[in-house]
């Protein structure tokens, strides 16, 4: 397709009112037709590449309740207050990993961002991670790129669905994922600050934007933080990642 027009609709999201749906409709099948069959213009038959400019490391300099404010009405955030992710803090977080800051795990749905890691960082500085919480946040960012996961499905439903982090490993235990008593309730900074750096993650890399692409109707409070870790040293089952075959 040399160019793609847009058509405006105004159909509700999931109506089953007919009569409602048959306005809407015919108020806009018009303009399909057009949009269709209308002779291509000269900029469509050969359109011109726009130069992009290079985004400044440093979009904001101010005090702490300014850069609230300006992320706020970016929709950087997720209505609660951040932490500035300066080049300080970024670098501190990078500590955690040992992949170049420039590495691209792949590209986050619905919006396609590609994932580096110096970008989980300035997510993970956001959300008031700690740097040992950054092989956790790659391995989370992983795990939804992979095809089995169905996140592309998920993430743009209208079914208000949240991802569920289940740790295991040693690194449970060195970060202190609660896998015990409350561990859904707030308080403990491992579970609360990787599940809210994946919603940034998520909201941020991935483009997953509130009422656009993200379409759950009542929406999800699991999307601030749902993180527990696998007990199984006290389980009676066998561990998660054994029935998964690994």
């Amino acid at each position: 397709m040399p160019a793609v027009r847009i058509v405006p609709e105004t159909v509700p999201c999931e109506c089953s009112e007919e009569g409602i749906a048959d306005v809407a409709i015919a108020l806009a099948m018009p303009r399909i037709v057009e949009a269709l069959t209308k002779a291509l213009t000269a900029e469509e038959v050969s359109p011109k590449a726009k130069e992009k400019e290079k985004p400044s490391r440093i979009v904001f300099k101010g005090q702490l309740d300014e850069f609230n404010r300006f992320f706020y009405k970016r929709g950087w955030g997720d209505g609660l207050p951040l932490l500035p992710p300066t080049d300080a803090a970024v670098k501190e977080m990078l500590t955690g990993t040992d992949l170049p800051a420039d590495h691209v795990l792949g590209k986050i749905v619905p919006r396609l961002g590609y994932a580096t890691v110096e970008k989980i960082a300035v997510n993970a500085a956001m959300a008031g991670a700690l740097p040992t919480h950054m092989p956790i946040l790659v391995a989370c960012v992983e795990a939804i790129l992979d095809p089995h996961s169905r996140f592309g499905t998920y993430g743009v439903s209208t079914g208000s669905w949240a991802p569920f982090w289940m740790i295991n490993g040693p690194i449970r235990n060195d970060v202190r994922v609660n896998g015990g008593s409350g561990a859904l309730s707030p308080g403990d900074i491992a579970n609360a600050a990787i599940g809210r750096a994946m919603g940034l993650i998520i909201k941020n890399i991935g483009g997953a934007r509130k009422g656009i692409e993200d379409m759950g109707v009542l929406g999800n409070p699991g999307k601030y933080s749902s993180v527990i870790a696998e007990q199984e040293e006290a389980s009676p089952w066998e561990p998660l990642h054994v029935s998964a075959g690994l």
